[in-house]
């Protein structure tokens, strides 16, 4: 029987050859099968939109330059030639492909399964393809089984799978949404998902490409659900066009789809044959053998009949086996998820899955086999690679994990991880590699961008001006930057051995211990305290702590900074700053200042004695002292100063709380902040009703004069002891006027000097204007934290409001800098994707809560020509105002839309918020104009304007329409030519 069997063995080869030649055979009559051209539609104009899951290997995913690719994809095509109809497929998060089917954006849904809450809004397709849906679970969690096993589990799920209808029918609640598969797995592979429900193919994909399959046991299928093509309920026509476009694809057609993603068979059918072929001889040899000895032994046929018998038995069992076996081998071959191949040592393929295929660029197998010799000069960047891992491979008789940069059939290089073993014939001599491939080109990009942001993690961390400490709830040091060395004195191992306690004594020991408890029971902390460096000098630092969790442990993370200078130069600024107010409120001169909306911000007491109104009366109200009368000349002063330019009159008039006017003399200048931007003016008045009572005294002494002398001039003839007299007048009077014009140069000398010391004097005020606030709010918040229990309510709500005026006035200087930085800022125009930046920008002012209210939606926008950071700018304000004023609404809407002309691309910003009234039109992009109050709806009323002067920057225009509780749309139009003449 041995004998037989090795017989058999010689004439293998043989059968599988032929084997290998009919099955050849097949494969090419059924690839030329499927070459012929699908009929084309006579209704060549017609075009559907078609939305998709686009993470579902193998049915449909993206590669990796981001383009949709698998079973589905090429059966639409298909579908597409076969009825001429265009179909544009688009990818997205099945939940987001959901949300967008309802709203109308596409004809039909694919990769739906039914569901009864579904059924209301779709009519489906017959089913297409069954998949398994099962429970996915960390090997080191037991117990699970079934559904009602999950009670208690935090369970993850597909955002819009229909898994969560399933769960919720069935008591589980405590859901995890992610957008897609394989946002779970990564989770999974982060331990940050345990158990999870998913359908079956994807998961496996996933599990293996992030390499945790080992790491994850999955039960029976919960249940079977079937994939099915969909539409709007009642579209019946397009559900019969769809259904009859796919009864077109043949089945040889719907094969060859399936083979080019699941993989072919060519393994398995040799494999078969072989088998086949070895039981047939098998049994022809025994056959023989029977014939032969029944002529010379035939006493013993009986015997021998029975022995092999039992030998046919074993062989048929041993048959089973392998055929078993082989299926097996078969079903992992076909459904790797990896690239599996087989190459002589002198690098000729010989077996490639679709995957090593479609890993390398090759669409088949077929196709990687035939083009691809020798392997080292046209799968790999560096030849070189190959021969350096084929010495390994010959010395120790297998290579692991292995990084490579190869290149596909196009030359774009990638990188692939190898792991290959020898298989070696009986003597020993190896005879092929084999192994697997896996394209982690992705995973080194990630490793990359993780590596420079490490690197730059610790630059930032070495570069901070402060100390860095990051220690865990035993208070032991994780990591530090040098400084920390540098400040404390203490080395890197002696700092690794210390607690942060040790750097602190006596009484700031205890406060640090203090706040450091506050961290850990609290979230934060910040506090002043030394510390004590190792040569025993204390240096006082600003610290803050804030708790972070790292693998389930409590650690403290935290700077701080030296504030030594600080306090001094703290206590240097309050004492200028009670100098500067002590100067203006010893000032003989009244001196007022007003903000840019001409508001009372300064009134010193000699401006309360000069007009009558006290400071309370009139700060941060509108100027009460201008009279109907110099409404003109006040006008003027607001155009000079805006220049940036002084403003002074010798004499005018201004208007006293008793409604009297007095005379006055002025000197206005501008008041700027640091960046020179104009915040306000300041002027300083002269009382000079006195002078100019002298001055028209004067007038009339000189027409009084002026009439004697014409009455002396008349009668000299007739009185010349008169004329003598009148000589003597005369010479005094001119002896007055000289006296009294000197006095004047004197006084207007005077005056100069004192306007000009004044001039100083409020640019000073102007320049330095936002460190008062700030010292204002500082000395407030102190105020509060260390005399808390001796205020009373009132104490406190005046300390309170105190701050919020400081910080509303320092959030007007800091959008009034905004405003001038747009005026200034060079432009550099570039196209510019406007969708992708309307959905950047509300994912980076909204919540995870705010998006769950607000129903969010984007057109699609032309693309526009313009400086990317002042367009970013004003969708931030137009999409900011449409989430503050829509805020009280249950169920927000904002919608953004794009339209193009010949001339220009128009956007507008939609809500349905609390609108406005179109009366107030023409105020809605001035600066500082709100239609609702700042207890309302926060803000300093100055966005709509820097929206409107970027766009006019950009020569376009904006213009908006609102109605009182319906909501508002503001437009915005970017011309498509013209941009030179503004850069």
């Amino acid at each position: 029987m041995i004998h037989s069997l090795t017989l058999l063995t010689t004439k293998r080869i043989q059968i599988t050859s032929i084997s290998v030649l009919i099955f050849l055979f097949i494969v090419t009559g059924c690839l030329f099968a499927e070459t012929a051209p699908a009929q084309a539609s006579k209704d060549i104009n017609k075009k559907i939109r078609v939305v998709i899951d686009n993470n579902y290997p193998p049915y449909v995913f993206l590669d990796s330059h981001g383009n949709l690719q698998g079973i589905l994809i090429d059966q639409w095509r298909l579908w597409e030639k076969k009825t001429g109809v265009h179909v544009d497929i688009q990818g997205m998060d099945w939940g987001e492909a959901q949300r967008r089917m309802e709203a109308g954006e596409f004809d039909v849904i694919d990769t739906i399964f039914f569901t009864e809450r579904r059924a209301k809004i779709y009519d489906y397709s017959k089913p297409y393809a069954k998949i398994d849906v099962s429970i996915f679970f960390h090997k080191d969690i037991s117990g699970i089984n079934d559904v009602y096993s999950l009670h208690g589990f935090l369970v993850a799920v597909k955002s819009g799978d229909a898994a969560i209808d399933y769960l919720k029918s069935k008591g589980i609640t405590s859901l995890q949404e992610f957008p897609s598969y394989e946002a779970i797995i990564k989770a999974a592979k982060e331990r940050k998902v345990m158990i999870t429900v998913i359908d079956k193919p994807p998961a496996l994909y996933f599990l293996y490409k992030m390499g945790i399959l080992d790491q994850f046991r999955y039960s029976a299928p919960l249940y079977t659900g079937e994939f099915h093509r969909a539409v709007k309920k009642g579209n019946a026509a397009l559900l019969q066009l769809v259904e009859e476009g796919f009864k077109k694809i043949s089945e040889n057609e719907y094969q060859a789809i399936n083979r080019k993603w699941f993989g072919t068979e060519p393994v398995f059918f040799i494999t078969f044959f072989r088998y086949i072929a070895i039981v047939a001889g098998v049994l022809i040899v025994i056959a023989l053998s029977l014939v032969t000895w029944n002529y010379t032994l035939r006493k013993k046929v009986r015997e021998r009949t029975m022995e092999l018998e039992k030998e046919i038995a074993l062989v048929t069992e041993v048959t089973e086996k392998l055929r078993e076996s082989e299926e097996k081998y078969r079903t992992i071959f076909e459904n790797a998820i990896v690239g599996i191949f087989q190459t002589t040592p002198e690098g000729r393929l010989i077996t490639v899955n679709s995957t090593c295929a479609r890993i390398f660029g090759y669409e088949s197998p077929e196709e990687m086999i035939a083009s691809v010799y020798p392997i080292s000069e046209q799968l790999y960047k560096d030849s070189k690679d190959r021969e350096q891992w084929r010495k390994h491979i010959e010395q120790e008789g297998m290579v692991r994990d292995i990084e490579v940069q190869g290149k596909r059939k196009n030359g774009a290089p990638f990188w692939f991880r190898l792991n290959a073993r020898t298989i070696t014939d009986d003597k020993g001599r190896i005879i092929l590699f084999e192994g697997m491939v896996e394209d982690i080109t992705e995973q080194k990009k990630i490793e990359q961008t993780l590596q420079a942001e490490q690197s730059l993690s610790n630059s930032i961390l070495e570069s901070m001006p402060g100390v860095f400490y990051f220690f865990d709830d035993q208070l032991r040091f994780i990591k530090w930057n040098k400084n920390l060395e540098k400040v404390t004195g203490y080395s890197t191992d002696e700092i690794s051995k210390m607690s942060p306690l040790d750097l602190f004594e006596g009484d700031d020991r205890k406060f640090v211990v203090d706040k450091i408890r506050e961290v850990f029971e609290k979230g934060e902390s910040s506090f002043e305290a030394s510390f004590t460096s190792k040569d025993n000098n204390k240096i006082l630092y600003f610290f803050t702590g804030k708790r972070i969790f790292i693998n389930n442990t409590q650690c403290l993370v935290g700077m701080g900074i030296d504030i030594t200078e600080k306090k001094k130069t703290e206590k240097n600024l309050q004492e200028i700053t009670q100098l500067l107010q002590t100067t203006i409120d010893a000032s003989p001169l009244g001196i007022i200042a007003v903000d840019n909306n001409d508001r009372v911000t300064i009134w010193n007491p000699a401006a309360e004695r000069m007009f009558g109104w006290k400071k309370k009366e009139v700060i941060g109200l509108p100027l009460p002292i201008v009279p109907d009368d110099r409404k003109e000349e006040f006008e003027k002063i607001r155009v000079i100063t805006n220049k940036k330019e002084p403003f002074q009159l010798e004499h005018s008039q201004r208007k006293k709380k008793d409604g009297s006017l007095i005379d006055v003399s002025l000197s206005v200048a501008p008041l700027t902040d640091n960046q020179g931007n104009i915040i306000g003016r300041m002027g300083i008045f002269a009382d000079i009703t006195e002078r100019v009572k002298t001055d028209e005294k004067i007038r009339i002494s000189h027409q009084q004069l002026q009439a004697a002398l014409d009455i002396a001039n008349k009668s000299r003839q007739a009185l010349l002891s008169v004329i003598e007299d009148q000589k003597k007048a005369q010479e005094e009077i001119l002896r007055l006027n000289e006296e009294l014009e000197e006095r004047v140069r004197k006084r207007t000398i005077e005056l100069e000097a004192s306007n000009k010391e004044l001039e100083a004097f409020t640019y000073s005020v102007s320049h330095d204007l936002k460190a008062p606030l700030r010292a204002i709010e500082g000395f407030t918040r102190i105020l509060v934290e260390d005399y808390e229990a001796q205020l009373d309510a009132e104490g406190k709500r005046i300390c309170s409001v105190i701050v919020d005026n400081t910080r509303y006035m320092g959030e007007l200087i800091e959008d009034l800098l905004t405003l001038s930085r747009t005026g200034r800022i060079k432009m550099h125009l570039l196209p510019i994707d406007m969708k992708q930046m309307a959905y950047s920008v509300f994912s980076e002012l909204t919540t995870f809560e705010e998006k769950k209210r607000i129903d969010f939606h984007v057109g699609d926008l032309p693309q526009a020509t313009g400086d990317p950071t002042l367009i970013k700018q004003v969708f931030m304000n137009l999409i900011g105002n449409a989430i503050k004023f829509s805020s009280k609404r249950k169920k927000a809407i904002i919608e953004i839309k794009g339209e193009e002309s010949e001339e220009e691309v128009v956007y507008s910003v939609q809500d349905n918020g609390i609108g406005f009234d179109m009366r107030y039109i023409d105020k809605i992009f001035g600066l500082f104009q709100r239609l609702h109050g700042r207890d309302e709806f926060k803000g300093t009323g100055v966005g709509l304007a820097i929206v409107e002067r970027i766009i006019h920057r950009h020569g376009g225009r904006v213009w908006a329409e609102g109605e009182e509780g319906k909501g508002a749309t503001f437009w915005f139009a970017l011309p498509k030519k013209g941009y030179k003449s503004l850069l």
